[in-house]
């Protein structure tokens, strides 16, 4: 250890790494002025309501159709809110009988109170949970931008304040019917007060020349709103746990003096708020259940989606299937934690903890794999479930109102019949295009080969603008297989829009694909065979045309859904992002800011040693890119402010030769 600390002492002694940290102690300004803040407040929360309200325009037919992802649990939390406006009882239901029964502990009871709440103030339709939760997740972009404020300046909380608000994961989560986003803005208020109280003890201590003394009294009413806070957090969602004990190590460790009591004060309150749920599952199942079920199948499931030699199910079926033939019970009898919930889930715990005893390496070595796939972001790199539950799509480009639009369209560009296969190529010599003339025009029928060839009839390179909309119409009569048809890039390297249909018709029928050009100057235009298995499909088309959509400068729904997609796709991929959170560590630390960048990474830490133990899908660890993106915000604040200190430096030093 004495070698350590002098090669340490010696290395930070140098002279040029004294003069590195010296060049970089002051690039990382204080906190703002409250003036500042309420500005930078306003600016990050309407940026960010208008994309969650991008979004929810987007997900609303998905919604209204039911085809959300993980609709069963939102139908769940949908049917517990009914039941609590119904006199059911926000913390113990009425008519409670069933001990086995452990589906009440799936999830804590706070979100289904606050989903109640909402259907009785706004209607009791999903659309008003959006509604509300797309201001709360606009409320903590508010936050991210007052923490980073409070503890790096001005320029870094409006760039963290912006990278959270224009996040496509947060936002779309933010629609979702479920409680995963909602802690992410009690756990954002929980640090804010901690650096606020610090903040307070560290000026009474540098006031007293040195002696801070005993606490005073708003200072422990911030440690314990804190507290309160991590609970309520906690009574929405059970994966933050334990993170009021890190939370209080680090301001333990960060505090200026060091005091135990905050920290302790912090600890204690957070499990009292939770308190109530404790006490409610000890008198309705006599057993100690802390929130609420779940420990041992994320274990067992979360060694599964990274090692089968496990043997472990992975799919709640899968669960339900296998614990049926061991305990002997008939078939499709058990839910995943009914009957006998509660001992069923001790039992996976203890299966668990003994596969993880017996092959502790594979353990850590899967807990290093899931904790890289909390920081991934849009990419198009292979994954299977549940790490493609990281890829969120860019908000459309398109507006919902695509009747509106069509009155817009202008035809550019049109082909049917024997011009269609004068201009038009085929890839594949078997595929048989001819002309058939009709009363009302020609059509082109195609009858395609058996081959796996991508397409079959390619148009002439069409050119349009790189930010322009763009409507694809044609009429399609399909005798045999499917067809498909879709814009394809000038280079032919990806699709900009795609579509078809396998269903045999008797006449022909109009089709429509309306499509935002995505930065492309040349399109190309293709039918191809879509059919699940190589076989041959034949079908006609005419009235093949591609109109422009016009635009102006003061359609600013246009202009603001271009503008949120471009950047959502420019920015959120996971090489840059990774890159910019680990660079912003890196300058933080360069800084001398260690106290405030602990302060900040606290929870990521939480929530990569805790949950990477676990099966996570992405959005069970949302809460980590709020703090994420602050240090991937200090990396583009000091890339922009370095080049021009450099700049002024060498401008300032012209002007002296000069002289």
């Amino acid at each position: 250890m004495a070698i350590v600390r002098n090669l340490r002492r010696s290395v930070l002694c140098s002279g040029r790494v004294r003069q590195l940290l010296s060049s970089f102690s002051d690039l990382l300004p204080e906190s703002a002025s409250w003036k500042t803040k309420l500005a930078l407040s306003v600016v990050v929360f309407a940026v960010s309501l208008g994309v969650r309200v991008l979004h929810y325009q987007d997900m609303l037919p998905v919604l209204r159709a039911g085809q959300l992802q993980n609709w069963s649990l939102s139908q769940m939390i949908d049917l517990q809110a009914r039941v609590i406006m119904a006199g059911g009882g926000y913390l113990f239901p009425n008519n409670f009988t069933d001990l086995g029964d452990g589906t009440l502990l799936w999830y804590p009871p706070g979100y289904p109170v606050i989903v109640s709440i909402i259907y009785r103030t706004l209607g009791a339709a999903y659309e008003s949970v959006q509604k509300v939760q797309c201001v709360w997740d606009s409320l903590s972009a508010v936050l991210v931008s007052l923490i980073a404020s409070s503890l790096f300046g001005n320029g870094i909380a409006l760039l963290a304040g912006l990278l959270v608000a224009l996040s496509p994961h947060l936002a779309y989560h933010a629609n979702w019917i479920m409680p995963d986003s909602t802690p992410a803005l009690p756990i954002l208020a929980a640090v804010y007060c901690l650096i606020w109280a610090q903040r307070l003890s560290q000026r009474r201590f540098e006031a007293s020349t040195g002696h801070c003394g005993k606490l005073v009294f708003s200072e422990y009413l911030l440690y314990a709103f804190a507290g309160a806070l991590l609970g309520a957090a906690l009574w929405i969602r059970s994966n933050s746990l334990l993170l009021n004990l890190l939370l209080g190590a680090t301001i333990y460790i960060t505090g200026r003096p060091r005091k135990l009591k905050p920290a302790l004060v912090l600890i204690v309150v957070a499990w009292l708020v939770v308190l109530p749920i404790t006490i409610r599952n000890y008198i309705l199942y006599r057993a100690f259940v802390p929130v609420s079920l779940g420990m041992g199948w994320t274990l067992m499931a979360g060694l599964a989606d990274y090692d089968k030699s496990f043997g472990f199910p992975s799919s709640d079926n899968d669960l339900c299937r296998l614990e049926e033939q061991e305990d002997g019970a008939p078939a499709g009898t058990y839910r995943v934690y009914a009957p006998d919930g509660i001992r069923r889930e001790r039992a996976r715990l203890r299966k668990a903890v003994t596969a993880i005893r017996e092959r502790p390496h594979r353990f850590i070595s899967i807990m290093w794999e899931r904790a890289w796939f909390f920081f991934r972001y849009n990419d198009s790199d292979p994954a299977d479930w549940p790490t493609n539950t990281a890829i969120v799509g860019a908000v459309s480009a398109l507006p919902p109102d695509r009747e509106a639009m069509e009155k817009r369209a202008v035809v550019i560009w049109s082909k049917s019949g024997s011009s269609l296969i004068e201009s038009s190529t085929l890839q594949t010599p078997e595929t048989k295009v001819f002309p058939i003339s009709y009363q009302d025009g020609q059509a082109v029928k195609v009858v395609t080969d058996q081959s796996t060839a991508h397409y079959r009839l390619a148009s002439e390179p069409i050119e349009i603008k790189p930010t322009g909309y763009y409507l694809l119409s044609f009429d399609v009569k399909l005798e045999k297989g499917g067809f498909g048809c879709g814009a394809l890039s000038g280079d032919g390297s990806r699709w900009i829009v795609a579509g078809g249909n396998r269903n045999p018709t008797n006449d022909f029928v109009q089709m429509k694909q309306m499509f935002y050009s995505e930065g492309e100057s040349k399109i190309q235009i293709v039918f191809f065979n879509d059919v699940p298995q190589p076989s041959q499909s034949i079908f006609e088309i005419r009235n093949l045309t591609l109109a422009e959509i016009k635009t102006s400068l003061l359609d600013y729904q246009y202009i603001w859904r271009k503008v949120v997609h471009l950047l959502q796709k420019a920015i959120f991929t996971t090489t840059l992002m990774r890159a910019l959170i680990i660079l912003g560590i890196i300058l933080a630390l360069l800084c001398r800011r260690w106290r405030e960048a602990l302060l900040v990474a606290a929870a990521p830490i939480y929530y990569v040693i805790f949950q990477s133990a676990l099966h996570t899908e992405y959005r069970y660890i949302l809460p980590v890119h709020y703090f994420a993106f602050i240090f991937a915000a200090i990396s583009i604040y000091l890339m922009i402010k370095i080049p021009i200190r450099k700049i002024g430096d060498l401008k300032r030093r012209l002007e002296t030769g000069s002289r």
